[in-house]
């Protein structure tokens, strides 16, 4: 038995491990999606990150 979200994904990148990196890839993944998302939807009924 599965069970599928289809408003939810999951990634597996490699980055280096330096903890600056990891922060700036977060945010632009975030920033990125957040923007595409709005462009392809109704801003109004979407919330993106919890």
């Amino acid at each position: 038995e599965a069970e599928v979200c289809p408003d939810h994904i999951h990634m597996l990148v490699e980055i280096p491990t330096q903890n600056e990196c990891i922060k700036y890839f977060v945010g632009y993944l975030k920033g990125k999606s957040t923007l595409m998302i709005f462009e392809r939807h109704d801003k109004s009924k979407i919330q993106v990150w919890e």
